[in-house]
């Protein structure tokens, strides 16, 4: 449980103005004049992570399939990478290992669905997600699980780290209970791996 003064700081937009956490301000749609010709530095970002080579059960690596699906689904493949990162971070998590008992061959990239009070309720939620939305490959997770970021967060006005956590642009969906993450720091971490 996050104390008050830890929610005052993170809500607080003036204390994300520092070199590295602005990046959570940074718009998260696909931009044609710096995302176009980017897969080598996504590349670059994913070089120290588990990310850094192909995707399981593809010849694509990860840093093309983030590009790929940022272009198709108007998306930054920046933002696709570091979310990635951010839920999964060394990569040994059972959501996307393939092999969890009762759920074999499902992933979940984006941890979507996946909360619950114990770890094993966190895990066989995010996968019953993926089960029941038929992610039985790395790439489905990894492209459906975008799909969900732009239809659900990016595209009703959540267009930025900041705003994916404190829902505090009443435009779309009413103001402060729609939030991607439980982690009032997530804005923050994640921008400084962009």
């Amino acid at each position: 449980y996050a104390t008050e003064e830890a929610l005052e700081y993170y809500l607080d937009p003036r204390n994300g103005l520092k070199e590295k956490e602005i990046f959570q301000f940074e718009q998260l749609t696909f931009n044609e004049s710096y995302h176009m010709d980017c897969e080598a530095a996504v590349q670059r970002f994913l070089d120290n992570t588990f990310m850094k080579g192909n995707v399981p059960e593809t010849v694509m690596t990860y840093s093309f399939v983030f590009w790929a699906i940022g272009k198709g689904m108007n998306i930054s493949p920046f933002h696709l990478a570091s979310r990635v990162y951010q839920e999964q971070g060394k990569g040994t998590s059972p959501l996307i290992s393939g092999t969890y008992p009762g759920y074999e061959g499902y992933y979940n990239y984006f941890n979507i669905g996946a909360s619950g009070k114990t770890n094993q309720e966190v895990i066989e939620n995010g996968l019953a997600y993926a089960k029941a939305h038929g992610w039985n490959s790395p790439y489905y997770a990894l492209h459906y699980g975008s799909e969900v970021l732009s239809s659900n967060y990016i595209a009703k006005g959540q267009d930025t780290l900041y705003l994916q956590k404190f829902d505090v642009d009443n435009s779309s969906n009413g103001l402060y209970w729609h939030q991607y993450m439980q982690n009032i720091s997530a804005p923050t971490s994640e921008a400084r791996s962009i």
